[in-house]
């Protein structure tokens, strides 16, 4: 068992998967991709946002979803080398939805916890929103890009742009 030298394969110098799982060659970070620069195109969409809503503060809220909940683990037993013992187990799964959006200027934030996340709880989610904001706010919500957050039957209050 010799050091591993990042130029070779850890399983050439390595014996044993928890040495391998130590290997300094293993522990060779991915580079990180660039960025994309949206910042020109979100100021132009939020400038143009400004034009069609003349007599209204414009306020960037960022919008995110998070799922927490238990999932259920191995379950051990002692027994008999050979032998299978039945053990029971809990396979159901819990979950909660968090959905928050924050605005950084004015330390403004809203969320909503639910058991379930769906097109109508996305619905019910903007609707508390938009009651909480000022008469005189027109509101951006900065969604990230995922899939899911492009339902047909999204419903977008008044003092939210579609």
């Amino acid at each position: 068992m010799g050091n591993c030298a990042r130029s070779m394969r850890c399983m050439d110098c390595c014996i044993g998967s928890a040495i391998r799982r130590s290997c300094p060659g293993r522990s060779i970070p991915r580079p990180i991709p660039p960025r994309k620069k949206n910042s020109k195109k979100n100021g132009e969409r939020l400038a143009e946002i400004q034009t069609h809503y003349p007599d209204r503060r414009l306020q960037v809220f960022h919008e995110d979803e998070a799922r927490f909940g238990q999932q259920g683990t191995l379950t051990r037993v002692w027994a008999r080398t050979g032998s299978r013992p039945r053990a029971v187990r809990q396979t159901q799964y819990g979950y909660v939805y968090v959905l928050a959006a924050t605005c950084a200027e004015t330390g403004q934030a809203e969320g909503l916890i639910s058991p379930r996340l769906d097109t109508g709880i996305v619905n019910l989610f903007l609707a508390q929103f938009s009651a909480t904001l000022a008469p005189d706010v027109q509101a951006v919500l900065v969604w990230d890009g995922a899939g899911y957050h492009r339902a047909n039957d999204l419903r977008c209050p008044s003092d939210l742009p579609p």
